[in-house]
């Protein structure tokens, strides 16, 4: 069952980790779904950080790519993902990580006004 904290692996290059924040309450079972990825100062240099410490399937400094998160996700569709082998489940988010996340998601420019209300 998709919940605030689930954590995918892409079976697809680049293999990304992904992250659902919230839990989805709508009826049509709206997520908000990001991926970490490698941090890189100069581009990066705002956004909150997370490492191996954060969380040890990280293996290096990362950032969540809330630019490229998919303004239509849902559990039911990522469900679906995963059964069709495009993303392979991994341990949860420890929960005070996934309270930063959470804290940057609704920081972030990048997410939209609905996306934002999701993680009320």
């Amino acid at each position: 069952m998709i919940k605030a904290g689930t954590c995918v692996r892409s079976n697809h290059a680049p293999r990304h980790i992904y992250v659902v924040l919230n839990d989805p309450r709508s009826p049509d079972g709206a997520i908000v779904l990001v991926n970490f990825t490698t941090y890189d100062a100069k581009r990066h240099g705002k956004e909150t950080l997370f490492s191996p410490a954060d969380y040890l399937h990280l293996t290096h400094e990362s950032v969540l790519a809330f630019w490229k998160s998919l303004p239509r996700a849902t559990g039911p569709k990522l469900e679906q993902a995963i059964a069709a082998g495009d993303f392979t489940a991994m341990p949860e988010i420890p929960r005070p990580t996934l309270e930063r996340m959470i804290a940057a998601g609704r920081a972030s420019r990048h997410l939209s006004p609905e996306q934002k209300r999701l993680l009320a």
